[in-house]
């Protein structure tokens, strides 16, 4: 039975609140987490609650290292889940005014617009491909406007 042990380099500096960041975000804490009091308030409150419960060994440094990096990474997730995806009092959508009908546009302009790729970006007025987009482009933005206006 082999047990693989994640490598980690040890360099003894001052450890700041951007490198916990880091080592955080890359276990998928966005960064706007960071700047929310009440996010940091639960994984604070997590934070202390696991430290003054752990004892850590004397000996084995290493073994040091990989359990505050689980106990670091495991409070900010549960602080993130508490805060962010148990929450149903935020806004599901940045656009409220959004339909299926301009989902349905963006697609056709979407398409429109890997076919005028297809053709190397060509501005000719020949050019069926562009003109099409052109014609996806405005009627996206016109629906958009609509949509907006709608609310």
């Amino acid at each position: 039975m082999n047990i693989c042990i994640p490598y980690i380099e040890y360099y003894p500096k001052n450890i700041t609140k951007n490198d916990i960041i880091n080592i955080v975000n890359d276990n998928f804490i966005p960064n706007y987490a960071w700047k929310d009091y009440q996010f940091l308030q639960i994984y604070n409150e997590q934070l202390n609650a696991k430290f003054s419960n752990h004892e850590f060994s004397k000996i084995a440094d290493e073994e040091n290292l990989i359990e505050t990096f689980n106990i670091i990474t495991s409070s900010a997730t549960y602080a993130f889940n508490r805060r962010y995806r148990n929450n149903n009092n935020h806004i599901s959508f940045s656009r409220p005014w959004w339909t299926p009908e301009l989902t349905r546009c963006k697609n056709i302009l979407s398409f429109h617009f890997n076919k005028w790729r297809e053709n190397n970006f060509s501005k000719a007025e020949n050019c069926v491909a562009f003109n099409r987009y052109q014609i996806a482009r405005k009627n996206f933005r016109r629906a958009v406007k609509e949509a907006q206006n709608k609310k």
